[in-house]
């Protein structure tokens, strides 16, 4: 995996999050929007606005964060430096990445619970 596997625009299809007692939720709704692009600089931004949903999120809740990116093996890296959400920046937030046809799966673990972000290139 190399960072021109990324290189476009992806819109999301899901977020879905396996909450520590084996529970899922879905923390930005039942039908989010979003983009995350990745520039052939190697520069990512992403945008996610919520609708509703349950955890961590409020009716219409909007993240947005970008900086640099770079890969490591099946590990993409955004290297956060601006975000709406002040705790994440000067961040690097890994998500573990795994392509199929058109589809781009984004997975971390977090206190929360483990996190899997479908997006669909565009």
């Amino acid at each position: 995996m190399n960072k021109q596997d990324f290189v476009g625009t992806w819109a999301l299809q899901s977020w879905d999050t396996v909450a520590p007692g084996g529970e899922t939720i879905q923390p930005y709704g039942d039908a989010p929007h979003g983009y995350i692009i990745y520039s052939e600089a190697g520069v990512m931004s992403a945008q996610i606005q919520g609708n509703g949903g349950e955890g961590v999120t409020g009716d219409g809740l909007l993240l947005a964060y970008g900086g640099p990116f770079s890969v490591e093996g099946d590990t993409v890296i955004h290297h956060v430096e601006l975000a709406n959400w002040q705790p994440i920046v000067g961040s690097d937030q890994r998500r573990n990445a795994k392509f199929s046809g058109d589809q781009l799966v984004l997975s971390a673990s977090a206190n929360d619970g483990d996190h899997s972000i479908t997006w669909k290139r565009v």
